[in-house]
């Protein structure tokens, strides 16, 4: 499935700016936009998204397909480890409920 996201960077929108696209769609769940902008990454090939993490920095991941993605990169072990603290993987079909009380608890330390 292409993402809104996907299908402006490929439509080459240069003055539509992705990361801003994102935020707003988050619909709150991130404060600061200078600092969602600083550490938002968007990456060529989602389908190898995994691939391009820095797991050594400071990280979270998202994603209701989690598993398949971890494992096409042979990172199960940190799946593993990190769910529920930095690997969230809600339901494919929910309302987001989950998603928001993760990412609540993240910023409350």
């Amino acid at each position: 499935m292409i993402t809104v996201v996907q299908q402006l960077a490929e439509l080459g929108l240069d003055e539509v700016d992705l990361a801003e696209v994102v935020f707003n769609y988050c619909n709150g769940a991130f404060a600061d936009f200078t600092s969602f902008r600083d550490s938002v990454r968007f990456v060529e090939d989602p389908h190898r998204r995994v691939g391009h993490m820095d797991f050594e920095g400071d990280w979270w991941y998202a994603d209701d397909l989690a598993s398949y993605y971890f494992d096409l990169e042979n990172k199960g072990d940190i799946l593993e480890r990190e769910l529920g603290r930095r690997v969230y993987v809600p339901e494919a079909r929910g309302d987001g409920r989950g998603l928001a009380g993760w990412l609540k608890q993240l910023a409350s330390g």
